[in-house]
Formats: structure tokens, sequence, C-alpha cells
């Protein structure tokens, strides 16, 4: 990441973090019999996407811009910040959620391993 602008790197995993956010979607909505194939599938998909690039780099990038976003460190309806252990736990969770709690729903947990490891490795690198 050293080197390249926060615009530069923001374009650069445009795709990656729809990926993230739109699992994270998956997760609120309701798994039934008549959507777990299509969900299955687009959970596939964003699995492709993610791994589509060097899953260390991204993962420094997504935590840096969380740690730096005023937003997501945004608690109490956006009239407090969250602590950098706030933050941090709210990573944690985030983290657990799109590469282990969601995948499980469709059997992909052991295919988002790897995104987990890359993260959490991250995430305690900026401890």
């Amino acid at each position: 990441m050293q080197g390249q602008s926060r615009e530069a790197m923001d374009n650069k995993y445009r795709e990656q973090m729809k990926a993230w956010m739109m699992i994270q979607v998956i997760g609120q909505t309701s798994i039934n019999f008549l959507n777990v194939k299509k969900l299955a599938k687009e959970m596939r998909q964003h699995l492709a996407t993610l791994l589509n690039c060097d899953i260390a780099e991204f993962a420094d990038y997504f935590i840096d811009s969380c740690k730096d976003s005023k937003s997501y460190r945004a608690a109490i309806f956006g009239t407090m910040t969250m602590s950098d252990e706030g933050a941090r736990t709210r990573l944690l969770e985030d983290i657990d959620q799109v590469t282990k709690t969601i995948p499980e729903k469709f059997g992909l947990e052991d295919s988002f391993e790897p995104i987990r490891i890359a993260f959490l490795n991250s995430l305690n690198r900026v401890q």
C-alpha cells in the first residue's frame, strides 16, 4: 500500500469492498428454500471477487480504511467516536461475520478461511 494514494487504493479495491458489503447484506437477509440457491451463488461470486486480488494487501487496506473512517468509528447515533479498542472489537465482529458466520450458512466457511486468516493477521499487525 505504501506509495499509492488513498484514491488509487479506493479504485483498486472498489470491487472487493462492494463484495464485502454485499456479503454483509446477505447476512441480514432471511434465507429460505426460495432464495438459498440464488444467495449461495452470490456468495460464491463475492468470494471469487475477494480472492481476485492480493488478499493480504486488501486486508491491510480495509483495516486502515475502517480505522481511519469517522463513520465506521461512529457510536451512539454518530454523536461519539469509538475508542481504538471499540473499533477493533467492531472490526473483529465484522471479520467474523463475513468470513465465518455468513459463509457457514452456505457451507462455504472453508473457502473463506484464507480471507479470515489474512484479515486477522492484518488486524493483529495494526495493534
